[in-house]
């Protein structure tokens, strides 16, 4: 006798999917905030396009080059990214989050630092490798300076 396959349910796959675009927002924030920048490949795609860093983005190199140039400004960041809403659409999914920002100019004085309070807006899509951001944009809602 044969030994049948279980079908997976839609819902448990929609889960994963949804697991999987998650991660690559968790991976995103650890990314930026240690500087992991060509690791980007991983969660952007090649023809990533958008609005970052206060411009928009013609490709995943350009993401990385003012990434470097906009982080290197200051010796430690933390992005907390939550809240995070996935809209499955087959293939492709839109994805919103939450993002605070600290920025700390000089380790050693961590009381001067730079917060931001942003809404972050994805595109996603898969790929051959998984799961990756295709778009992406950020809008910011507040700052606090204590610089």
């Amino acid at each position: 006798m044969p030994h049948e396959v279980p079908q997976i349910p839609q819902a448990m796959l929609d889960l994963i999917d949804r697991a999987e675009i998650t991660d690559l927002l968790s991976r995103l924030g650890v990314c930026f905030d240690e500087g992991r920048f060509d690791e980007l490949g991983d969660i952007f795609t090649e023809d990533v396009t958008g609005d970052l860093f206060g411009g928009p983005l013609l490709g995943r190199a350009h993401l990385e080059e003012k990434a470097r140039e906009a982080l290197g400004r200051c010796e430690r960041h933390q992005h907390v990214i939550a809240n995070v809403i996935v809209d499955l659409r087959a293939d492709q999914a839109g994805v919103r989050a939450n993002l605070i920002s600290t920025h700390v100019a000089v380790a050693a004085e961590p009381t001067a630092f730079r917060q931001t309070g942003s809404a972050y807006e994805f595109d996603a899509r898969r790929t051959p490798d998984g799961w990756r951001l295709s778009k992406a944009a950020m809008h910011s809602l507040w700052t606090k300076d204590q610089r």
